[in-house]
């Protein structure tokens, strides 16, 4: 089976397959094992990243395999066109996997309507984080207000917020960008009365001196922490090389 066609009938069978148990034969689970990281209580380390469920669908099913966080996206204010396939590759040599679909795709409404049913996964203490980015048809110049839109239309149902490495990366300022975003989120908090912690995905493609410039500025302005790493588009080229 193709890798497209296995992550379609996964993601359409989960639901049911978890809630009549049939997931317990895969094998072990995490064992519950808090830590408290950014003021958020996570059930375990375990977690998983952005792409799995751009679209915020089965959040509770994918927690049912032991997950401690989920997190769904990468989410714009208006819905992209999706990654052109093959967006997923076998390696078997090292028993990898890799997801190329950068996501973009995905409108902010429709993944909070999906991600409604994810509240078995909250009730049991998961976490829930959302990505955001820039639609791939905005201007490098209005991307922060692109970020600025998604992040006020998913304040409420986040535990913490993700900027994608996209669009830190192809903004016309990235100073200015993670200044506006931290700007937001202060306002945001002022207004929610709730404080999100606000973090920023990184290429892995980016050189050392690159790295400590952003890391740099993330500290100045009041980011909570770094998502190591964002997509990769060398490891894409190796494949296909």
């Amino acid at each position: 089976m193709k890798p497209e066609t296995a992550h379609r009938v996964v993601m359409a069978n989960l639901d049911w397959a978890v809630h009549f148990g049939l997931h317990r034969s895969l094998g072990a689970f995490p064992v519950e094992d808090p830590t408290q990281v950014m003021g958020i209580r996570f059930p375990n380390a375990v977690g998983l990243a952005a792409g799995m469920t751009p679209d915020g669908k089965a959040v509770s099913a994918l927690g049912g395999l032991g997950f401690g966080f989920i997190e769904v996206g990468t989410v714009t204010p208006q819905p992209g066109v999706p990654t052109a396939e093959p967006r997923r590759f076998r390696l078997p040599s090292i028993n990898g996997f890799i997801h190329r679909e950068c996501g973009r795709s995905v409108d902010c409404r429709t993944m909070l309507a999906n991600l409604k049913s994810a509240d078995p996964f909250r009730l049991r203490g998961g976490i829930v984080g959302i990505s955001l980015g820039h639609h791939p048809d905005t201007p490098s110049e209005r991307i922060l207000q692109d970020i600025q839109t998604g992040m006020e239309q998913v304040y409420r149902a986040a535990d913490y917020l993700a900027i994608c490495a996209h669009s830190l990366t192809e903004a016309a300022d990235t100073e200015a960008l993670i200044a506006g975003c931290a700007q937001q989120r202060d306002r945001l908090s002022t207004l929610t009365g709730k404080r999100l912690p606000l973090l920023a995905k990184v290429s892995p493609d980016s050189d050392n001196d690159t790295l400590k410039v952003l890391v740099h500025l993330l500290m100045q302005y009041g980011f909570d922490g770094v998502i190591a790493t964002g997509s990769s588009e060398k490891i894409l080229e190796e494949i296909h090389g």
